[in-house]
């Protein structure tokens, strides 16, 4: 049965497409971060949606497909001295693939240092921006209609008509003859024009996220008035939350290397200028 289109319903349809689309847009940055080194068998792409979904990733060799990244649970054995687990049963829910393991021909990859996915952090700070988004539209829109209308029932439906032209930014509005001017009463709502202070919020918010992400978000149009000092501490906090998930990974890569003869690596994924920089220090270097 379909929805029953009513202004209810237009609104949570509103909601939820906000609030999908600042979710995918920090799911992808969060998918795109770091830069792997890996055999061709394995998926990077699957191996960082397995992280961030999960929060650890099981990395092993299959005899017929080659090396594999899949998610895993423990196999309900006892945990190793560093709080891992002895069994692991790697699983895919895409075929039905399943393969029990342990620590002598598996390697776990975490997410982080607390072993934490990163939906938690998606999901908080895409309802957060959703709703901040929400607000100035509806901020917006009552600049509009800056007022309620008292009338009777017979009078409700033509208004409510009336009221989707002028958001719909129509030309020119046709009056019901229905209407009876003189039975109406307006009433101004007297909303302030906030729409431009909320829209900071939702920068420092999206700044915030994308620190916590450790990403780097400095303002390009302040970057002639900083110092490298001033750049430095600004960048302290992202810093600290890109070591944490780059430092398991890497770690993970050094135990791939020993347990399988590999040459396996991660990095963060820098900017145009930082990879530039890299480039003009290392042709320095060759000079």
């Amino acid at each position: 049965m379909p929805r029953k289109h009513n202004q209810f319903n237009d609104s949570l349809i509103e909601n939820k497409r906000s609030h999908n689309l600042y979710f995918r847009r920090l799911a992808e940055m969060c998918l795109s971060r770091f830069k792997w080194k890996l055999p061709d068998t394995v998926d990077t792409r699957y191996l960082e949606m397995v992280l961030m979904t999960t929060g650890e990733a099981l990395f092993f060799y299959d005899e017929v497909m080659g090396y594999l990244v899949m998610p895993f649970t423990n196999g309900g054995s006892a945990l190793n001295t560093s709080g891992e687990p002895l069994k692991r049963f790697a699983y895919s829910g895409n075929n039905g693939y399943n393969r029990t393991l342990d620590e002598t021909n598996s390697v776990i990859i975490h997410n982080n240092f607390l072993k934490f996915n990163s939906l938690v952090d998606i999901e908080y700070y895409a309802d957060k921006l959703y709703d901040l988004d929400q607000t100035i539209e509806v901020n917006t829109r009552m600049q509009k209609t800056p007022l309620f209308l008292k009338c009777n029932e017979k009078q409700e439906l033509a208004l409510r008509n009336m009221y989707r032209n002028i958001t719909g930014n129509q030309p020119l509005i046709v009056i019901d003859k229905s209407i009876d001017p003189n039975e109406l009463m307006a009433y101004p709502t007297t909303a302030p024009f906030v729409a431009d202070k909320i829209y900071t919020l939702k920068q420092n918010l999206w700044k915030e996220a994308l620190t916590t992400l450790g990403i780097p978000n400095i303002d390009t149009t302040k970057r002639e008035r900083l110092i490298s000092d001033e750049v430095n501490r600004g960048q302290g906090a992202i810093i600290a939350n890109k070591n944490s998930p780059l430092m398991m990974r890497q770690t993970a890569c050094a135990q791939i290397n020993k347990m399988f003869g590999l040459n396996t690596s991660c990095e963060f994924m820098g900017t145009e200028e930082e990879e530039e920089k890299e480039n003009e220090e290392g042709a320095d270097i060759n000079e």
